[in-house]
């Protein structure tokens, strides 16, 4: 579909049609044609509850007048929500492989942008009904199974939903950190706890 790009994008972002990982994406590529450059692309995750079209490859082609200064853009936006869905069922399949390979004793799917945890497979009885709950509430769960306050707060500066968004925005996908953790059990545990972070339509 073919359109020029009339009022402010910054509108779009504001009114939360625009994923939270999409967000310096969607910036840069109108900043692109702003500075008049003649070409600017890029895949944009769209608030599925606010959006027809969930994943976007948008392309957009810059004017000029006969002075050569920027009138306005055209734009093209392409559907490739079923490509990224499949490509997001294939890295999770590979995750879920290398947690096998790791002999896990816990794992947890948390959507860190509507703060919520969507699954969890667990040996520790007091996160077995974590799913449902939010990413936050398992956050703060897991700081209390940390004894020394260093420890506790290294770990949280590492893993927290705002920390591993910006972990994500900065280009880092995998985190990992071993600390001490006490399960309400007779002894502690040194644990290895790994994060893979990925962008996943309709569930982050």
């Amino acid at each position: 579909m073919m359109k020029k790009i009339e009022g402010s994008y910054r509108t779009v972002i504001s009114n939360g049609h625009i994923m939270t990982e999409s967000i310096d994406d969607y910036i840069t590529l109108h900043q692109a044609i702003e500075k008049g450059e003649p070409y600017s692309e890029a895949i944009i995750h769209f608030n599925p509850h606010k959006a027809d079209i969930e994943w976007q490859k948008i392309r957009y082609s810059t004017i000029y007048d006969e002075k050569g200064a920027v009138v306005s853009a055209v734009g093209v936006g392409e559907d490739i929500t079923p490509l990224m869905e499949a490509e997001n069922r294939f890295t999770e399949e590979l995750l879920y492989r290398q947690a096998l390979r790791d002999k896990i004793i816990a794992s947890y799917k948390l959507n860190l942008t509507q703060n919520i945890v969507a699954s969890a497979e667990t040996d520790f009885e007091h996160f077995e009904h974590i799913t449902g709950e939010s990413a936050d509430k398992y956050f703060e769960m897991v700081y209390a199974d940390i004894p020394d306050l260093h420890e506790r707060e290294r770990f949280r500066k590492m893993f927290s939903r705002k920390a591993l968004l910006h972990s994500y925005a900065s280009g880092t996908t995998t985190l990992n950190l071993e600390n001490i953790r006490y399960f309400n059990s007779d002894k502690n545990l040194w644990l290895l706890t790994t994060a893979h972070i990925m962008k996943k339509a309709g569930i982050q």
